[in-house]
């Protein structure tokens, strides 16, 4: 009865305690429609994989309560599909924050990056590592929540998303060394310049 009732006690306290979450909230669609395939799972399979990458790392060393990680939105139309695992596309990316003491959000960021090509093929993991190259898809995805999660720390406190500018160049050099993305300094005020864009399908 006392082993009962303390398991209750646990549980109880920990229903009590305040959600820890990483720190985005992002949603993820592919847009396939010019793409003319028959069997078009991978697609939805990279709207799951991208969507679990971006929410489910963890990107500063921060704890984020849940209601306070950023809400973001990335679209991705695939243009082309040169070859199997393949691709070429546009992506657009959105950010928010709410607006203090109203039910209002406000942009924090909106780029539209026209050259996004990546290779990705079905169950492919996406393993980071701020210190090496491992695909170009894993290194654009990093660098994109890297200045998503800048842009919004430069809304609390002035210059206050430097940190994370300078994490998305780490990981734009990197990869530009090894062919996968051009290289570039996330600028405030707007947009990053083509850091995003990567120079190959490497």
């Amino acid at each position: 009865m006392q082993a009962r009732t303390l398991v209750f006690s646990l549980l109880l306290l920990l229903a009590l305690l305040p959600l820890q979450a990483q720190e985005l909230n992002v949603t993820v669609q592919v847009n396939d429609a010019q793409i003319d395939v028959a069997d078009k799972r991978v697609f939805r399979e990279m709207e799951r994989t991208f969507t679990n990458f971006l929410n489910n790392t963890k990107w500063t060393e921060h704890t984020y309560d849940f209601n306070e990680k950023i809400r973001a939105s990335l679209q991705l139309t695939i243009n082309t599909m040169p070859s199997v695992g393949v691709y070429t596309g546009t992506l657009v990316v959105r950010a928010v924050r709410p607006v203090f003491n109203t039910s209002y959000t406000t942009s924090t960021f909106t780029f539209v990056d026209r050259d996004f090509n990546f290779n990705y093929v079905e169950s492919q993991p996406l393993d980071f590592n701020i210190n090496s190259f491992n695909n170009n898809i894993t290194s654009m995805l990093a660098f994109y929540a890297y200045v998503i999660i800048g842009m919004d720390s430069d809304t609390f406190e002035r210059m206050g998303g430097t940190f994370y500018f300078e994490q998305a160049r780490t990981i734009a050099q990197i990869a530009q060394q090894q062919g996968g993305i051009a290289a570039g300094t996330p600028r405030r005020g707007g947009v990053p310049p083509a850091a995003g864009a990567p120079s190959s399908t490497t």
